[in-house]
């Protein structure tokens, strides 16, 4: 399963709807402690910290799989001795 995959089903936890790289977050009038909630499922689901600031700058669901990524190759280089 893909990264985007498994943040469609944490939203789907929160808010049944398909969503696709390019949705928004604005788009799914979560309020700001469903949006929390969710940030937090996704820290508890790949093992990563999301900084406010990172999460704040988070326009698309796009952006916020770009950024898990980053972060899981991050750890991954980390692991093996490879520089970042």
């Amino acid at each position: 399963m893909d990264t985007m995959e498994v943040i469609q089903g944490l939203v789907n936890e929160i808010y049944p709807i398909d969503i696709v790289a390019s949705t928004t977050i604005r788009s799914l009038c979560l309020d700001e402690l469903d949006l929390v909630d969710l940030i937090i499922s996704i820290e508890d689901e790949f093992k990563i910290e999301i900084p406010d600031s990172a999460a704040e700058s988070f326009q698309t669901f796009g952006d916020i799989t770009q950024y898990v990524n980053q972060k899981i190759e991050e750890r991954e280089q980390c692991l093996t001795g490879a520089k970042v």
